[in-house]
């Protein structure tokens, strides 16, 4: 062979990143009477094929589980059936607390075999579930809400725990018989993370997982879920002791789930009960920008990965703008929604339409979002992302292009795009790159948004400008008393185009990470440069800590605390120094019981260093949650929050109580109370809502 064949050979092996560790294996028998999920693996787990050998992840990684664990798996024509056998040497190690992440298993299942995503199955051994889907190799985690169910029995050995997946719950291919899929155990005291494939210390990876052969879903039949949800609303103002308004209501929505082929699913809502009595929580907020709310709502969160995730370089989609809330707090309402999503081959499409009413100034709106993504060199990734919004007063359109690399450590990432707002046009562009391994981590970061770019209709357009940093350091794991430890130096650069010609804003900074074997969590942060605010050049240095004790403790502390020399405070249209401080205190009484008090407090002193007592924001945030069983709860939470209003220049006062009672009754079939009383200025505001959702699987 010649030099130049070789060289190419060589090539094309490194970027496709063939892997010369073989993954292990295991079969899916069929069997014609299916086990019963009770926990007590009876005899015929014997004959279905088995998994055992499980490695550490974490903390010693390579090394086998300091507990055994063997895992089971059968099929039928509807289900995928498995269990786990699972001894204990000392059942006073066991973490099983209703009010905590408790020792348990995970199951784990790629049925495209795409080496990038998957469903992930939880149950601990105080028989609380839950389910998640795992995107972009294993650095990325959307919620999901599968119809599933297990069961958990403890025995003299250990304990045993069976799951029932049904094969509709899942996409996949209809003519792949082997799909990728592990499994896990988790020792929560020890900080053990066990897998049956091997990953390294850096983190779990998709593209690791083992192998499923043999695996012959049958016909899903209609594939129809339908979800009927009734909702009762009563909600009374009262404004200087008498009443204001009293209102009771009723609502009815549809929501409609159909999968006609194994691996699309489409989704239809009529009239959706979006609304969340639950307020986002409280934040102080001293820049110029609005801030990024998280997503909360099924109906946007499932699939999320396929319409670019919920991390975005540039946000040219954002969920919250959808019946986003008016500046009286009404919400805009929603009409209808639907949603496609599709897997063909190696590729991945999506397709959104939401219809919103008129209310206030917010015209009849139309949001739509259009999505293709395609696998390329083994588990990289190349995809076109739409996002648009249409009503009478505006058009806002935009198309972005979104490829990812991935190769063994290191992951690149190119994000450019179009924006169409009005008669302007502009565009945006980010590229990116990381390295992690087990001595090293870095990234670099060059973004640059353009002055007329807008995608503030359907997305999140905020800062415009040009951007820049890179940090790379050492890491070290399981050394002495250290589990993990990082020593990150870096630098920044960064420049909004309402600048002065050739005006940066430059900084230098380190930050430092630590987690101890003991599970203490350690990170330091310290920086200075110079940056331009409010017509002005300045020089500020930062500085910060944040600590977090062993959770798994009966008691556990966090604290955070950050000082600014010079800050921009937009709040106040000035130039000063900010300190910020939480401290959590977090108690578990018995196996049922969490209680938590949170203060956060943020001091904004004038342009000399003054502070008096209308310059403190503080947030109170005492609660409860007693569970009942892993299916039911309660929760009590207050807010208080004493801050700084800046339209009067003095201290204003804030009261929220909180208190919802949630019973999930079957899968993806809930019954919840919730109540929740505001106090602000004089008034009263008081909401209960009582709301049955059910699913009827066809």
């Amino acid at each position: 062979m010649s030099e130049d064949l070789s060289g190419a050979v060589f090539l094309i092996v490194w970027l496709l990143g063939t892997q010369t560790e073989s993954l292990p294996v295991i079969r899916a028998h069929y069997c014609s009477t299916p086990p019963v999920i009770d926990g007590v693996l009876e005899p015929a787990w014997q004959e279905a094929d088995s998994a055992t050998g499980f490695i550490q992840q974490i903390p010693e990684n390579g090394r086998p589980a300091s507990e055994p664990t063997t895992v089971y798996l059968l099929q039928d024509r509807h289900n995928l059936y498995i269990a786990f056998r699972c001894p204990v040497s000392d059942f006073s190690q066991v973490h099983d607390r209703l009010s905590d992440e408790p020792d348990g298993v995970r199951v784990l299942i790629d049925p495209f075999d795409d080496n990038v995503n998957a469903y992930c199955f939880i149950v601990g051994f105080n028989g609380v579930e839950s389910d998640y889907r795992i995107t972009g190799d294993g650095t990325a985690y959307e919620n999901w809400d599968g119809v599933w169910r297990s069961a958990v029995r403890r025995h003299d050995w250990g304990y045993g725990i069976e799951l029932a997946i049904p094969f509709r719950s899942l996409r996949y291919p209809p003519a792949r018989t082997e799909w990728g899929i592990d499994f896990a155990r988790y020792l929560v005291r020890r900080g053990e993370r066990s897998f049956w494939s091997r990953h390294e210390v850096t983190g779990f990876r998709v593209s690791r997982m083992g192998r499923l052969t043999g695996i012959q879903p049958a016909g899903r039949g209609l594939g129809l879920e339908l979800y009927p949800v009734g909702l009762v609303r009563h909600e009374q103002l009262v404004l200087s002791h008498a009443v204001g308004s009293d209102a009771l209501g009723a609502e009815a929505g549809l929501d409609l789930a159909w999968a006609p082929t194994p691996s699309g699913n489409l989704q239809f809502t009529l009239l959706p009960d979006f609304a969340q009595i639950e307020a986002d929580p409280y934040k102080v907020n001293l820049s110029r920008y609005e801030l990024w709310l998280a997503e909360r709502r099924p109906f946007f969160i499932e699939a999320v990965e396929t319409f670019g995730g919920s991390y975005q370089p540039v946000k040219i989609f954002y969920s919250r703008r959808i019946g986003r809330p008016l500046p009286d707090g009404r919400a805009v309402p929603i009409l209808t929604g639907v949603k496609w999503t599709d897997r063909l081959g190696r590729g991945q499409y999506g397709l959104l339409g939401v219809l919103t009413g008129e209310l206030a100034d917010e015209p009849q709106s139309f949001y739509s979002v259009l999505a293709a993504r395609h696998q390329i060199l083994g588990n990289s990734e190349l995809g076109l992302l739409y996002a648009g919004k249409d009503n009478r007063q505006f058009s806002n359109h935009g198309l972005a292009l979104d490829g990812i690399w991935r190769h063994r450590s290191l992951t690149s990432r190119l994000f450019l795009c179009g924006a169409q707002y009005g008669d302007s046009l502009d565009y945006a562009l980010s590229l990116e790159g990381s390295y992690q391994s087990d001595r090293l981590s870095g990234e670099l970061v060059v973004r640059q948004i353009q002055p007329e770019f807008n995608m503030n209709g359907p997305g999140y357009t905020t800062w415009r400008g040009q951007y820049g940093t890179i940090y790379l350091g050492p890491v070290v794991y399981n050394r002495g008393i250290l589990r993990y430890g990082a020593f990150q130096p870096g630098v920044e650069l960064n420049r909004e185009w309402d600048y002065p010609a050739r005006t940066f804003d430059r900084r230098v900074f380190v930050n430092l990470s630590a987690q101890t074997l003991s599970q203490h969590l350690l990170t330091i942060w310290t920086g200075y440069g110079d940056r331009w605010a409010l017509e002005h050049r300045f020089s500020a240095g930062n500085a910060g800590i944040y600590y977090v004790t062993d959770y798994t403790r009966p008691f556990a502390v966090s604290i955070y605390l950050s000082y600014e020399t010079r800050s921009a405070n937009y709040r106040r249209l000035m130039i000063a120094p900010v300190a910020q401080m939480e401290l959590t205190l977090q108690g578990r009484l018995g196996d049922r019981l969490l209680v938590w008090y949170t203060h956060s407090a943020t001091v904004e002193a004038d342009s000399l260093g003054r502070v008096s007592r209308q310059d403190l924001t503080s947030v109170l945030r005492p609660g409860l949650e007693y569970s009942f069983s892993s299916k039911a709860s309660v929760r009590l939470s207050l807010e208080t929050v004493t801050a700084y209003d800046p339209e009067t220049g003095l201290q204003s006062f804030r009261h929220y109580l909180f208190g919802l009672y949630s019973w999930t009754f079957a899968p993806r079939s809930n019954f919840y109370f919730a109540t929740n009383w505001g106090y602000d200025a004089g008034s009263l505001n008081a909401i209960f809502v009582a709301k049955v959702r059910y699913l009827f699987n066809i």
